[in-house]
Parts: C-alpha cells; sequence; structure tokens
C-alpha cells in the first residue's frame, strides 16, 4: 500500500479499518446502541481491549479507531474510550487521595550509555505542571540519582501515587524478558528486568500509575511496550500510560500538564487521557495524540478517589516582561476600526465617551482593588489602555492591567454582561501563545483585567527594525506556531474567534517563541452591538467580517495577510482585498507557499480553507509520523 499523503488521511484509514475489523455487524449495532444508552444517562462506554492471548495483535494502533459513518476518532471522546485490559492476581482498587497529587519524575542518563537531555525534560516537565504545583494539586519531585537502591529507598519515606520515568530500556529476547536501565553506584548503566522492579513496584501501597514517557533505543519498535506494561501489570503495578514513539517536547508538555491535571481532578484514567488526546489534537497535532498506550486493571480505569481539592490560591505572573509589545509598547500603533456600510476599511475615531463615565489616566501609585500598584501608563488605543502595575499580594511582581474604556453605544448593563462573559470565557484559554489572564474586576464604572506581563517586541516593530522582508525560514516557524493557536481556539465551543489578527498583534517574547495578543476585542465588543462599527486593522479584515459576519475563514484570512506582510514589508492596506502576487515582491517565496498564501487571503469562499490546519499544512510538506511505519507493512 502507498504511503499516505496526509497524517490526518493516514489515521482515518488506518483507524477506519482497524474499527470495521473490530466492529463488524452485530458488533457495530451493540457499540452505537449502548454509546446511546450511555450518553442519555451521562454516562460513556469503555472499550477494553484484551490482546494478551493475541500478541501479534498488540503491535496496531487500536488507539487511532475511527468509525467513518460518524467522522470520529474514538480516543477523542470522552464517551467511547479505549483501554487495553489486562487481569492481575490483586485487583487494582482506588486510592483515597488527598490532594496534592504526588509525583516523582526519575530520570536515567548512565555514564556508559548515549547521553539523554535530561535537563531539558526536566524542566519540561516543570513547565507542564507549574500551575497545578502552584495551585496546590501536584506536588513533583525528582530522582536525582536513579539507581535502584535509591528507588528502593524512596518507596519507603514517600508516598508516591505517579511514578514518571524517561530513560533508556528494551527487551532481551534470550530472556524473553523488558528491562530498565537505571544506575550503579557509579553512575553506570545497570540493566533491571521488568520482573524485578515490577516486584518493587508492585508492593509500593500508594503507587497507582507508571508513566513511561521515554524508553530510548526502543522508539523504532513497538514490541518492548507492549511487553513491558502487562508484565508490571501482572506484577502488582495497577496501571501503565506508555509512549508508542516519542512525543515532541510540545505535545510532551501539553500531556503531562492535561493528563495530571485531570487525574487530579478525579477523572479516570481513560476519561483523562481523553483530556490530554483532545488537548494534543487541539494543539493542531494530527497524530501525536494517539501515542499515549494505557493499560491497566483497576476497575472502569478509576485509580484515585479524590477526597478534596485545596483551594486555589492567586496565581503569580507566568513571566517576567518590559514595556515593549503590542498591549504593553507605546510605540505601537493603536487599534482601528472599520466602517460596514463600504467594502474598505478606514480610519475610525476613538469610541464616543459619556461624560459621566470620562476617568482621568491612572497616574503611578494609584492602587486599585486594594492589591494592584500602577507604575506607568505603556500603550493606549481606542478601546482600551494599558499599565505596568505591580501585585503587592505577590510580592509586587510584575503585571499588565487593562482597563477597558466605557462610554460606548452599548448600556452601560450591557456592558457589565458582556465584560463578565468575556472575561470568563479569556481566563479559561490556556495555551502558550496566549497571555494568560489571571484577574479581572469593575470599579467605579469601569473595567479591568490583569494579564501575565510578557516581555518580547512585536513583529511590527521586529520587521521595522530588520529593515527589510523576513526570510522564508524566519517565517513559516512563525506561522506554524500562529496556526497551532488558532486551531485551539476555533476548537473551543463555540469557536473563539480572534478576529484582529496583525503583525501589531503579534509579540516575539525574548526566548523566540510568538504570543497573540488583542485577541480580547471581539470578546467584549461584539460588532453587532457597535452601531455599525468593527474592530479591526485596515487591510488585514476580511471582506465578509466588514459586512458582520465573522467566521473562522476571517481569522485565517488575517493571518494570511499578516505571514504577506512579514514576507514583503508591503502594507495590505494599499491595495484592500487586491495583494499584488507575493512572488512580485519577493522572488525567494516558494511557490508552493505563494499558493498557500493566496488562498487564505482569497476572496473565493470555495478556495479558502474550512481550517487554520489546513492552511498549516499547505504551507510546508507533511512531516513523516508514526503511521507511516504501519501503513508500509499493509
Amino acid at each position: 500500500m502507498a504511503v499516505l499523503s496526509s497524517g490526518a488521511d493516514a489515521a482515518q484509514e488506518i483507524g477506519g479499518r482497524l474499527y470495521d475489523a473490530l466492529f463488524a455487524n452485530d458488533a457495530r449495532a451493540a457499540l452505537l446502541r449502548t454509546t446511546q444508552e450511555a450518553r442519555e444517562q451521562g454516562k460513556g462506554v469503555q472499550i477494553r481491549l484484551d490482546l494478551e492471548e493475541a500478541p501479534e495483535l498488540g503491535d496496531l494502533p487500536w488507539e487511532f479507531l475511527y468509525d467513518r459513518s460518524r467522522e470520529l476518532f474514538l480516543n477523542l471522546a470522552e464517551e467511547t474510550t479505549v483501554v487495553r485490559s489486562l487481569d492481575a492476581p490483586r485487583a487494582a482498587r482506588p486510592l483515597a487521595l488527598q490532594l496534592p497529587l504526588r509525583i516523582l519524575a526519575v530520570f536515567t542518563s548512565p555514564n556508559n550509555l548515549a547521553p539523554l537531555d535530561i535537563e531539558r525534560e526536566w524542566q519540561g516537565l516543570n513547565a507542564a505542571l507549574g500551575e497545578l504545583t502552584a495551585r496546590g494539586l501536584v506536588e513533583l519531585q525528582r530522582l536525582e540519582h536513579a539507581s535502584l537502591g535509591d528507588l528502593q529507598r524512596m518507596m519507603r519515606r514517600s508516598e508516591i501515587h505517579i511514578l514518571h520515568f524517561s530513560g533508556h530500556g528494551g527487551f532481551d529476547i534470550d530472556r524473553g524478558e523488558g528491562f530498565f536501565i537505571l544506575e550503579d553506584e557509579k553512575g553506570n548503566g545497570r540493566q533491571v528486568g521488568v520482573q524485578t522492579l515490577g516486584t518493587l513496584l508492585g508492593d509500593w501501597k500508594t503507587l497507582r500509575l507508571l508513566t513511561l514517557m521515554t524508553l530510548q533505543g526502543t522508539r523504532a519498535v513497538t514490541a518492548p511496550l507492549l511487553r513491558i506494561a502487562p508484565a508490571l501489570i501482572r506484577q502488582g503495578v495497577p496501571a501503565v500510560v506508555g509512549m508508542r514513539f516519542e512525543l515532541s517536547d510540545r505535545a510532551a508538555i501539553t500531556f503531562a500538564r492535561e493528563f495530571y491535571s485531570a487525574l487530579a481532578d478525579n477523572y479516570s484514567l481513560d476519561t483523562a487521557l481523553a483530556q490530554a488526546r483532545k488537548a494534543i489534537y487541539a494543539d493542531g497535532n494530527e497524530t501525536e495524540w494517539a501515542t499515549p498506550v494505557l493499560y491497566t486493571s483497576a476497575r472502569d480505569s478509576v485509580i484515585f478517589d479524590v477526597q478534596s481539592i485545596p483551594a486555589r490560591p492567586e496565581p503569580a505572573p507566568r513571566v517576567t516582561v518590559s514595556e515593549r509589545g503590542s498591549e504593553v509598547d507605546a510605540k505601537s500603533k493603536p487599534a482601528r476600526k472599520t466602517k460596514s456600510a463600504k467594502p474598505k476599511t478606514t480610519r475610525a475615531k476613538a469610541p464616543t465617551k459619556t461624560a459621566a463615565l470620562e476617568r482621568a489616566e491612572l497616574e503611578p501609585d494609584t492602587i486599585l482593588q486594594n492589591r494592584y500598584r500602577i507604575r506607568k501608563k505603556i500603550s493606549e488605543s481606542d478601546l482600551s489602555s494599558i499599565y505596568l502595575a505591580r501585585d503587592e499580594r505577590l510580592g509586587g511582581k510584575q503585571c499588565a492591567l487593562k482597563e477597558l474604556k466605557t462610554g460606548t453605544d452599548i448600556s452601560a448593563s450591557r456592558q457589565q454582561e458582556l465584560f463578565k462573559q468575556s472575561t470568563e470565557i479569556l481566563s479559561r484559554l490556556s495555551h502558550p501563545s496566549l497571555p494568560r489572564v489571571t484577574d479581572y474586576f469593575e470599579s467605579e464604572a469601569h473595567f479591568y483585567y490583569i494579564m501575565d506581563f510578557i516581555e518580547g517586541n512585536t513583529l511590527e516593530n521586529l520587521l521595522a527594525q530588520n529593515g527589510k522582508p523576513f526570510s522564508v525560514d524566519q517565517v513559516l516557524p512563525w506561522a506554524n506556531e500562529l496556526c497551532n493557536v488558532l486551531t485551539y481556539l476555533h476548537a473551543r465551543t463555540p469557536p473563539f474567534l480572534h478576529g484582529n489578527i496583525s503583525p501589531e498583534h503579534i509579540l516575539q517574547t525574548t526566548d523566540g517563541s510568538l504570543v497573540l495578543l488583542g485577541f480580547d476585542m471581539f470578546a467584549l465588543y461584539p460588532q453587532t452591538e457597535k452601531s455599525g462599527e468593527l474592530v479591526g486593522t485596515p487591510g488585514y479584515v476580511a471582506p465578509e467580517q466588514i459586512e458582520g459576519n465573522l467566521t473562522v475563514q476571517c481569522d485565517i484570512y488575517a493571518l494570511g495577510v499578516t505571514l504577506y506582510h512579514l514576507l514583503t514589508v508591503y502594507d495590505p492596506a494599499e491595495s484592500l482585498f487586491d495583494l499584488p502576487p507575493i512572488r512580485k515582491l519577493n522572488s525567494t517565496v516558494p511557490t508552493h507557499i505563494a499558493d498557500a498564501l493566496a488562498a487564505a487571503y482569497a476572496l473565493d469562499p470555495q478556495q479558502q480553507y474550512a481550517s487554520a490546519a489546513d492552511f498549516q499544512r499547505a504551507l510546508q510538506a507533511p512531516p513523516k509520523n508514526l503511521l507511516d511505519r504501519f501503513l508500509r507493512r499493509a
């Protein structure tokens, strides 16, 4: 069989074949009937695969099970999860758990073996669990020297609930046993068989889960994982989650954050894993969401019975920031409005103010909510003012305070309602390419919210400093990041539409990553309530958006124009809806990228992308994915 060109297509193809083979005739009808009955009762259906009698089937990627009739991956829905079930001598019972959830990270990189970047993995795990740790939901420890003796001592002294392992391992064909490589007293590798390790772990009374993030040296074959995990279950470990192949850094962070967070929220193993899968998928990743494989002997996959959840402390800002950047940059151009009466954009005046709501600029050292001390104003637009502030409750840590301007044509009561609705939505967003909203409040008929204050500079300012177009090699990684965050936003229910994407609303942080700003505009100021006026940046606003119809395609249009501008320095406001061919302005742009961009800002709906993920695929050749290995065998 030829390898399919798209990761998504390949996943659906092989997942559909597995589904057809597993659920034929009466079995399919029974599954659909059971799923419907469970849905009516507010429950889900767990599909438990017992493959011990047919180990040759264990190598197949059952995690991709795909129902073509419903266009649904079963494992991306909590109502139909797939678990590899095993019987064990001792039935695993849920552990009555008082949070925090205690996780022990074990990273091994013996001196005499190929080195692993364990510090990078440790930093990634810390980044993933930082907020959970701050909230008291998770306690993360690290075993500094991963020897068998150290692990035994940790077992005696600590109540560990989850063992998170990354290191060397494999399968000894002669002995017919899987093994892990731990360290001896000199830091060299020591092979420890699964039976030995399983005996120790099985006696650890509080341990309920072993997460195998990496078994270096086994990534090219799946047999070691498929033999190691069942052996550990038989030795008394209640559950094992392993990775068929090594996850990318981004997917690994998303997995750890969402999976462990859901377990702390008292989700069962399978539904917690579904949460992690969906988060990876929503991040624009078409195949890695199926990489985790769950084995368990626990009834209904329940391993914890969380007794209480600690009160959430005041959140600390995620990063420290300077006064540069879109929302935090005094040199940034203000947001502009466009009139919906004509198919073109124009600069518009600031909203009309009501005298009673007019407010002077907040002076330095002004304190709001007995907490936020103003340092200085750092930017202003038609709709808001941004201040650098310090959070006195958090030791004076810097934050960004946004004051939303009032006195528009919307009534005060409606503004209050919209503010509450929009900030609740914004505060629930969680993505590395979005600023975090940590607090919001109303004071003296004015609305405020607090954001992380992120150090960096806008792409608009960076382009001006560069003095020439950015190269394709510079722009493509940015495009990938921005498509990922749009996929995340558009996957919300209902879809969260940005509506104001432009280079001045994209911040490059000091570590080189991007953060999308200005994303609150449409949540608080819906076009239908602003007398025909629409917030947006001339040249970046799609025609249908001007007419009052904000869609997913409007965000894709704006992103396409943004990338065009970065590659050409051409101001799109100079020729609205009729951009010159990009290769006439920059001949270094490859044809396939030029075509992909043209489709993004095409006026014909038939040429437009259905999703940001489609745009992302068009910009770059499909990466090789784990499905290639299975499809080549068929």
